[in-house]
């Protein structure tokens, strides 16, 4: 069995704040879309990842695994189903790796934070009183409720106060393209411990095979 990369510490991977918001954003929004493109497709490698640990948790020989995974619409909800799949596989198999699985597990659910901020981020450009650009920006959609201030007493009273000139805004993130390749950087770590991890099962997975010659054999 390979051993699995060691997995980085939740907290020194996943800093809060992972970096310092900006004064100024990118030049220009398009450096913004090209950024949010490669996050995109590097977590369609994540998610294929996941689908494949899935089957073989499952211990599906078909595709038909996958394609149930593909169904799940949210990441919270994939991640629970992994997990649930993963406690009776552990239960029927147990070398298998649960403290690594649970760890990759909390990987998963941090990259998917910072991965939904930027699916459903708008580029916007921001400028000062006199009308000079400060550059653009990944910013929530104007109705997120979550990821947006609402503008309360509250809200005006901290707006008073803050050093940030862009709280007014009420904008929880704020993203250059410099800021969305660090957090891919993040994703493509993620996407070699998973691959490792995936390999060290499948190759456990043959190895049982072929000693026991029943493929859903316990062990």
């Amino acid at each position: 069995m390979m051993d699995t990369p060691n997995i980085p510490l939740i907290d020194e991977f996943w800093p809060n704040p992972i970096f310092k918001f900006k004064d100024h954003g990118s030049p220009n929004r398009e450096l913004i879309f090209l950024s949010v493109g490669r996050v995109c497709s590097t977590w369609e490698i994540t998610e294929t990842n996941l689908s494949m640990v899935f089957a073989h948790l499952v211990e599906s020989n078909s595709s038909a695994a996958q394609r149930a995974y593909g169904v799940i619409s949210t990441t919270n909800g994939r991640r629970e189903a992994l997990e649930k799949a993963a406690e009776i596989y552990h239960d029927r198999h147990r070398n298998f790796q649960l403290g690594q699985f649970n760890e990759l597990m909390k990987h998963y659910a941090k990259a998917s934070s910072y991965r939904n901020k930027i699916a459903h981020g708008i580029a916007a450009e921001f400028h000062t009183g006199d009308n000079t650009s400060k550059g653009c920006f990944l910013i929530p959609s104007f109705f997120s409720s979550k990821h947006k201030s609402a503008q309360t007493f509250s809200f005006w009273e901290k707006t008073r106060n803050s050093q940030d000139e862009f709280y007014v805004h009420g904008n929880s993130y704020r993203f250059t393209h410099e800021d969305i390749d660090f957090l891919e950087l993040k994703f493509q770590r993620l996407n070699e411990l998973l691959a490792a991890f995936l390999s060290n099962l499948i190759q456990t997975e043959v190895n049982r095979t072929v000693k026991t010659g029943n493929q859903f054999g316990r062990d």
